[in-house]
């Protein structure tokens, strides 16, 4: 499918008197993306506009990655269509999803999924069952469609506007942005990932896997995380819960292969101590509680930056 576009001069000729030369930042959010592809196929369309760079994330990335390659091969015309096929082949995929709406919103001309089924069953079972038992094939309908419409191998040789792809290093909690050689299907995807459905992509082979989950009681949660650990193979998994009374469980899991580097009651100790609690236990496993349901989502998505401060 990777199919040369009909080569266009537009990127390649010289900045004319007049033209405006701009630097885009795409952000992410579902359907949001779908209103940038419009947005970015207006301004595309004009030629009192170039552009430098483009640097994207989730949603935003996919629309840049189509941008820049289409404008490598096909020039502004070649962006358009790319963008174009792009979201008509997402469109596509989604006619024969079970995530609709329900027949009570169509009537009421709401095509939002906040009562949809499908949606609703699948977002409970994404905090009681974890994406390597949910998925345990890590299939990504995006992927196919990724290597299908883009050379990467071309995009990183000769690419006529700069691309900047930014996704959370999970070890680190901090910014990974890939240019250059460093954007493939992974780094895309990566970028888009959806942590409660998607695995954790592996960069530089680091996995650490943060999740909240539905409240459990403390054999389920051990349960639990024991196999998330074997699913890993090689990792942290940090759970955590609220119940209905405010009160919240947290529970770490160190495979123990790095029990000698990491160990998981150092870990859920600091955690804990950002939802008003404490614990402890083995280097392999430990299990805390607090009093602060508010602030377990902020806690969990810290555990990344925790386990990598205390690395030896």
């Amino acid at each position: 499918m990777k199919k040369p576009l009909k080569p266009d001069r537009a990127t390649r000729d010289p900045v004319t008197s007049g033209t405006k030369t701009i630097n885009l930042a795409l952000q992410g959010g579902g359907a949001h993306g779908a209103f940038t592809w419009g947005v970015l196929d207006r301004l595309i369309e004009e030629n009192r506009v170039s552009f430098e760079g483009v640097s994207a994330t989730s949603a935003g990335a996919m629309n840049a990655t189509m941008m820049a390659y289409g404008m490598a091969v096909g020039g502004r015309e070649g962006a358009r269509q790319m963008l174009r096929d792009f979201w008509r082949r997402v469109s596509d995929a989604a006619l024969f999803s079970p995530f609709q709406p329900s027949f009570y919103d169509r009537l009421m001309r709401n095509y939002g999924l906040e009562n949809s089924p499908a949606h609703l069953f699948a977002d409970v079972l994404s905090r009681v069952v974890s994406p390597y038992q949910l998925n345990p094939l890590n299939y990504n309908p995006l992927r196919p469609v990724l290597e299908a419409m883009v050379d990467f191998e071309r995009l990183s040789q000769a690419p006529a506007i700069k691309l900047f792809l930014s996704a959370t290093n999970v070890r680190t909690g901090k910014i990974k942005v890939f240019a250059g050689r460093e954007i493939t299907a992974d780094a895309v995807l990566a970028s888009a990932c959806l942590p409660f459905l998607s695995q954790a992509i592996e960069i530089k082979g680091v996995k650490v896997l943060s999740q909240r989950v539905a409240a459990l009681d403390r054999g389920q949660m051990r349960t639990l995380v024991d196999n998330l650990r074997n699913k890993l193979g090689s990792g942290v998994v940090v759970l955590g819960s609220a119940a209905e009374d405010g009160k919240v469980a947290l529970i770490v899991g160190v495979t123990k292969d790095l029990t000698g580097r990491v160990q998981a009651g150092k870990i859920v100790g600091q955690i804990a101590q950002r939802v008003g609690g404490s614990g402890g236990g083995r280097p392999d496993l430990a299990e805390a509680g607090g009093k602060d349901a508010t602030q377990l989502d902020a806690a969990l998505a810290g555990a990344p930056e925790v386990v990598s401060n205390l690395l030896s």
